[in-house]
């Protein structure tokens, strides 16, 4: 959230850049917890930078298989999870059963 009050409606930038298998580090801001976990990239406080630089030199140091785990991860987890159609599916059997 910015100073002045304005944020973003949804942390949609993470599941694009999961779904293009990259890896994501973030902050502890709402949604974004529901969508990272370490399998797929770092949540870190918000508005600590020391814990962004931590998470920034950690996954420079990991080695070429644990990246590419990380990326596979990362976008199998936007398949899995946050699919529309999917998504879609299960809203809508929600409301019938209501």
């Amino acid at each position: 959230m910015a100073d002045n009050g304005d944020k973003d409606t949804g942390p949609v930038v993470l599941k694009e850049a999961m779904a293009m298998s990259l890896p994501v580090i973030t902050c502890d801001v709402m949604g974004c917890t529901e969508i990272v976990d370490e399998s797929v990239g770092y949540i870190v406080e918000s508005r600590n930078s020391q814990a962004l630089t931590n998470a920034i030199k950690e996954y420079v140091q990991l080695n070429e298989d644990q990246r590419i785990k990380m990326r596979s991860a990362a976008r199998q987890r936007v398949l899995d999870k946050f699919d529309a159609f999917k998504q879609g599916k299960q809203l809508s059997e929600w409301i019938q059963q209501a």
